[in-house]
């Protein structure tokens, strides 16, 4: 079974650091890490549209003085169990809404339905509910985003950057079912490639 740490872990040592006992050691490499690790999780699940992070919520009403004065009817509160890191649908019972008829802000989803039911990708912190391939994703991602920090070497960021976007690529196509469709929402193959090359190289998103 795979554990956070052991992943965390194998993201330093493909650095040549040495390998930590826990994220709270106190170390250099703990603090980074601790620092980092969330991070590049959230970039993933951000980016795709992962089956294991799918999730359903029937948010709460937020309070009274939470409501919105115009435009918008009801306002409902963030799931946080697990925490919501990406608002995929929003549904009227079971009819699902058009993106105009809600949004998110300031934490709250603003929407013109009451009650609501979502569909979120949650931040999932179990490895073993990792599907195929996301898990070297991860890695590789959190080995990019400390090289610099931990070794200033920028050749061996871009050589973690390579990995991770190789990776991302392959899990893609792990999930691709026997029609050739996918049974995540990541648009195909030719969708992911574009997503990873068309990517303002000033933001580091990715």
């Amino acid at each position: 079974m795979s554990s956070l740490i052991g992943i965390i872990n194998r993201s330093i040592t493909d650095l040549g650091q040495t390998a930590i006992k826990s994220l709270d050691e106190g170390s250099e490499t703990s603090d980074l890490a601790r620092d980092y690790h969330i991070q590049a999780l959230d970039v993933l699940l951000r980016r795709w549209d992962w089956n294991f992070a799918r999730t359903r919520d029937t948010p709460s009403k937020a309070g009274i003085e939470d409501q919105p004065t115009f435009r918008y009817s009801s306002a409902f509160l963030l799931p946080n169990d697990p925490p919501l890191i990406k608002l995929l649908d929003v549904f009227a019972g079971e009819v699902p809404l058009p993106r105009g008829e809600y949004t998110l802000e300031n934490n709250l989803i603003l929407v013109n339905a009451d009650p609501i039911n979502i569909t979120y990708t949650a931040r999932i912190l179990d490895p073993n509910k990792f599907e195929a391939g996301f898990e070297e994703c991860y890695q590789n991602k959190l080995s990019a985003m400390l090289a610099i920090p931990l070794t200033g070497d920028r050749n061996l960021r871009q050589e973690a950057e390579n990995l991770y976007r190789d990776s991302v690529l392959v899990a893609i196509a792990h999930n691709e079912d026997e029609r050739g469709g996918m049974k995540t929402i990541y648009n195909g193959i030719t969708s992911a490639v574009e997503s990873l090359h068309h990517i303002d190289p000033r933001v580091d998103d990715f």
